[in-house]
């Protein structure tokens, strides 16, 4: 049976908050595009800071395209945050990233070590 399932959700804590998030899996054309960014082998696992700087632009771009829903974030003052109201903004980079390396790792069927590289 197959682990595939065209819709991947996902929850995770930022400050406090319980995110819950759906994306869709990266399209071949996604992947033709972030693929020449991952690193190639697992000894190729540290790229210079240039380097994941432009992975994780461009997985944080093919995010904002495949997100289905996010919810949960909240402000101090109990509003909602919206997707939209952080894909931008640099306080949410290190977020954002660890979800787009999710969608990078969920897409493809041997993943990569590129979670790692974020989180250090």
């Amino acid at each position: 049976m197959s682990n595939y399932l065209p819709l991947v959700k996902k929850q995770y804590t930022f400050e406090g908050d319980e995110v819950k998030v759906a994306f869709k899996r990266m399209t071949r054309q996604q992947m033709l595009v972030m693929n020449p960014l991952l690193p190639k082998t697992e000894e190729d696992d540290v790229q210079t800071t240039e380097d994941q700087m432009k992975m994780i632009d461009v997985a944080i771009n093919i995010l904002s395209e495949n997100i289905k829903s996010f919810t949960g974030l909240n402000t101090d003052d109990g509003d909602v945050i919206e997707f939209t109201d952080i894909v931008n903004e640099a306080y949410f980079m290190k977020f954002l990233s660890e979800i787009a390396m999710d969608l990078v790792s969920s897409s493809m069927v041997e993943t990569k070590s590129v979670k790692k590289q974020i989180q250090e």
